[in-house]
């Protein structure tokens, strides 16, 4: 490899010996093979460190924290430490498939208005599914109103524009502080996501975004109140747990009245503002109340009438659950 590589790979482990392995090697058998690969062992008690130093692989430097400091503290010293133009995410638990950084470098060198690339992913684990995530700007944006479309390990960042804007992460968005940069990024710059799957994300017991959901719900209200002030929309406590549904980050909802008054003011204030492009504002909305529908059948047939006179759409598959919800209900 001649002169700086224009590629660094950052990984942050924290007691990650289980899969570490196979992480580090998802890496250095990429098809693009000029990066430096900055792993921070960020005060693992567990064998991670062995496992990290008995890789002979020149690309890598190992960064140590002598006692833990946490995700957002090993994240941001990586954006200190790595000056290269590019910063590729990787998490110890996660697999990137061979060709991801070659796919994203090309990607980004081709779009040098993206300041950040992102791309499908494959969960596996205790969830098996393919995530099927925004692509364009407008349509992220849009979805960035609701939530995070995002997944951390599978980006790429343009560190110039990173630096420009003093970018990080915030310590007090722990858990969600992923989501609250992208929503922050994306106000200053363009952000992309190619429309393949490049990483294998791993879902487990001890994931984080799982366990924490009392810690993340107490940010996600911070980060809602933000994007809510930003759209014009007075802030009440009805809004921001109506803001809250309307995510599908609750397992009810309460009356569906007010849900629909609330998605009618964020599309008026969104004309007001123009914080959104329109018509990806209005795919997202439409996705969420899709998606609302089976806590709306478990209110009763009264707000199902109500919701097919605000959606004015119910599927076929819709109705059949309609009527095996209410059938027993119908014959008493």
């Amino acid at each position: 490899m001649k002169g700086s590589p224009l590629v660094s790979v950052l990984m942050p482990v924290f007691n990650a010996e289980q899969y570490l392995s196979q992480s580090i090697e998802s890496i250095l058998n990429q098809t693009y093979i000029d990066f430096n690969f900055y792993i921070v062992n960020d005060g693992s008690t567990d064998a991670s460190e062995k496992i990290i130093l008995s890789y002979k692989d020149e690309r890598i430097i190992y960064v140590k924290n002598e006692i833990n400091k946490g995700l957002i503290y090993s994240l941001n010293k990586g954006f200190e430490i790595i000056q290269s133009k590019y910063l590729v995410r990787m998490d110890a638990d996660d697999i990137s498939l061979p060709e991801r950084i070659e796919e994203q470098f090309k990607f980004m060198e081709k779009h040098s208005d993206v300041c950040l690339c992102a791309s499908q992913v494959e969960y596996f684990g205790q969830v098996q599914k393919t995530s099927k995530f925004p692509t364009t700007h407008e349509a992220i944006s849009a979805s960035l109103l609701f939530g995070n479309c995002i997944a951390h390990s599978s980006v790429i960042m343009r560190m110039e524009k990173i630096r420009k804007n003093r970018l990080n992460f915030n310590s007090n968005f722990i858990h969600i502080e992923d989501y609250e940069l992208w929503i922050r990024l994306a106000k200053v710059s363009k952000i992309a996501l190619i429309d393949k799957v490049l990483l294998r994300y791993r879902m487990e017991g001890q994931n984080i975004t799982i366990n924490n959901w009392q810690t993340r719900k107490v940010r996600l209200f911070l980060v809602y109140k933000q994007l809510l002030i930003d759209l014009g929309i007075p802030l009440t406590e009805e809004r921001l747990n109506m803001h809250i549904e309307l995510s599908g980050n609750t397992e009810t909802i309460g009356g569906i009245d007010g849900l629909i008054n609330y998605t009618n003011e964020i599309r008026r204030q969104n004309e007001l503002k123009k914080s959104y492009a329109v018509s990806e504002l209005n795919d997202v909305l439409n996705l969420n109340w899709q998606q609302l529908f089976f806590k709306v059948v478990k209110n009763g047939w009264k707000e199902v009438v109500k919701y097919w006179w605000f959606t004015k759409n119910i599927s076929k598959l819709q109705i059949r659950y309609i009527i095996g919800h209410y059938k027993s209900t119908w014959l008493n």
